[in-house]
């Protein structure tokens, strides 16, 4: 559910981690908030549980990795520059 993974952009490391600990744009959490809990502004608890169902249906798609060619739609949620140049990548 929390695998380990590695941001690359354009071939070069820009964050190592957990998937939960991924940034997400805060207007992704302000919608998912609203679309979850009527809360565009949501607590420490629900924000958990924003996290969590974003990176399980990220997670749907993984299969080792994630590109902004194979899932724009994915990658445009994180809050790193160039989310069109990203790949995520599983970690061992």
């Amino acid at each position: 559910m929390n695998p380990k993974i590695e941001v690359f952009h354009l071939g070069t490391s820009i964050f190592k981690g957990k998937m939960l600990t991924l940034p997400f744009k805060s207007q992704i959490i302000q919608a998912k908030g609203q679309e979850l809990f009527g809360d565009d502004e949501p607590c420490a608890i629900q924000l958990s549980q924003i996290k969590r169902m974003l990176v399980k249906e990220m997670l749907a798609h993984f299969d080792g990795e994630l590109t902004s060619d194979t899932h724009p739609d994915l990658m445009a949620w994180l809050d790193f520059d160039h989310a069109s140049e990203l790949v995520i990548r599983k970690r061992t």
